[in-house]
C-alpha cells in the first residue's frame, strides 16, 4: 500500500470518527434539551394543578418561572410536541392573579397574551375592570381601540358598559345603540351561518340598551326597545329578562321584577352590578 493511499485510509477513517462523535453529540444534546423542555412543561402541569388545588401563591410563582425560562428552554429547537405555549402562560397566570386580587398584574398578564395570541384574555381584562371599578380605564382602552378599529363590537360595548356602570346613561345607550347596528356584520363575519330571528349578541345589547334608556329617563324608549326582543322570538322564549325586571321596578312592582328575573344568570360584570342595584329579594331568600 503506498503512502498516499495510507493517508487518504487514514483521513476517511478520522472523518468517520468525527462524523459518529458529532451525531452522538447532537443526540446527547437533543436528549438534554428534551430533558430540560419536559421538566419546563412540567413546571407548567404543576402550577395548573396548584391552581386547582386553591394554593394560588405557588400556582402564580411557577407559572412565573415558566415563563422567565421559556424562551431559553425552546432554544435552539423544540422537541416536545405538547410544550404549552407563552400565551397561554400568560393567560392562566393572569387569571391567578386575579383571583388574588392583583388587578394590575393580572392585567398585565393578560395584555402579553392578547399580544401573542389575538383577543386572548380581552373578556377577562375588561371583566376584572368593570369588577374593580376602573371605568374611566376601560373607557380610555375601548376609544383607544376604537381608533384603530371603527366598528369593533367589543369594543363599542365594553365602552357602553363602562359609561353605563359609571353613572352616565344616556351616553352609554347610545354607544349600545351603535353596537346593536355593528351586530350583523360581526356575525356575518364569525358566524355566517346564522341566520336565526335574534342573536344571542343582540338580546343582550338590546336589553342593555333598555336599561340605559329607562336610567337615562326615557321610559318610553326603554319599554319599546325592550319590547323589541319578545316581538323577534317564538313564543315562550324569553330573552328580555333584564329590561322586563328594571322596568318592573321602575313601576315599583318588586314582585313582577322578581318575576323577571326568574332563570336569569347573570354572565357578565355589568349584568351582575345591574341586578345588584336593583337591590330586591331573590325568591329562594323569601321567608314563607
Amino acid at each position: 500500500m503506498s503512502a498516499l493511499q495510507f493517508t487518504s485510509r487514514r483521513r476517511i477513517a478520522q472523518l468517520a470518527l468525527g462524523f459518529l462523535v458529532a451525531v452522538h453529540a447532537l443526540a446527547f444534546g437533543a436528549f438534554v434539551l428534551r430533558a430540560q423542555q419536559l421538566a419546563e412543561s412540567q413546571v407548567f402541569l404543576d402550577a395548573r394543578d396548584q391552581w386547582r388545588a386553591g394554593q394560588l401563591q405557588l400556582a402564580a410563582a411557577e407559572y412565573q418561572h415558566f415563563l422567565a425560562h421559556y424562551h431559553v428552554t425552546i432554544r435552539p429547537v423544540l422537541l416536545t410536541g405538547s410544550f404549552p405555549s407563552e400565551a397561554n402562560a400568560w393567560f392562566s397566570l393572569g387569571r391567578v392573579e386575579a383571583e388574588l386580587g392583583h388587578v394590575d398584574a393580572a392585567l398585565i398578564a393578560f395584555e402579553r397574551a392578547g399580544r401573542l395570541e389575538n383577543d386572548l384574555g380581552h373578556r377577562e381584562s375588561r371583566e376584572l375592570l368593570l369588577q374593580a371599578g376602573r371605568f374611566q380605564q376601560l373607557i380610555a382602552v375601548s376609544k383607544q381601540q376604537l381608533t384603530l378599529e371603527p366598528d369593533s363590537l367589543a369594543a363599542t360595548a365594553d365602552l357602553a358598559a363602562a359609561l353605563l356602570l359609571q353613572g352616565s346613561a344616556q351616553a352609554a345607550a347610545d354607544q349600545y345603540v351603535r353596537a346593536i347596528a355593528l351586530v350583523p356584520a360581526f356575525l356575518r363575519s364569525h358566524d355566517p351561518l346564522w341566520h336565526g330571528p335574534l342573536s344571542a349578541q343582540e338580546a343582550e345589547l338590546l336589553n342593555l340598551a333598555a336599561v340605559a334608556e329607562l336610567l337615562a329617563g326615557d321610559t318610553a324608549r326603554s319599554a319599546a326597545t325592550c319590547a323589541s326582543i319578545k316581538s323577534r322570538l317564538p313564543a315562550g322564549i324569553h330573552l328580555d329578562h333584564l329590561c322586563q325586571a328594571y322596568l318592573a321596578h321602575a313601576r315599583n312592582d318588586d314582585k313582577a321584577t322578581l318575576a323577571a328575573l326568574k332563570g336569569f344568570l347573570p354572565q357578565t360584570a355589568e349584568q351582575k352590578a345591574l341586578v345588584d342595584w336593583l337591590d330586591v329579594t331573590k325568591p329562594t331568600d323569601k321567608v314563607p
